[in-house]
């Protein structure tokens, strides 16, 4: 789901749903070293999982409710 927040739009900056459909597709997607993810949803954890799968060293995971909360 998009914020609306600035920069949202930045190189570098992918959505989670977008991310996960390029590898699906087998097309090319640049995974940095160290990736944060906005969200505790399952579009977010699949998309942390996958970074960390892509050669990612560094995974981080913003949300902004408890963990007890994610995914609910």
């Amino acid at each position: 789901m998009k914020m609306n927040v600035e920069n949202e739009d930045a190189e570098g900056v992918l959505h989670g749903i977008d991310y996960l459909n390029r590898l699906n597709l087998k097309q090319p997607v640049k995974t940095g070293k160290k990736v944060v993810v906005v969200g505790g949803g399952d579009v977010a954890i699949d998309a942390a999982r996958e970074a960390l799968r892509q050669g990612a060293s560094e995974v981080k995971i913003l949300y902004r409710r408890s963990r007890s909360e994610m995914r609910r």
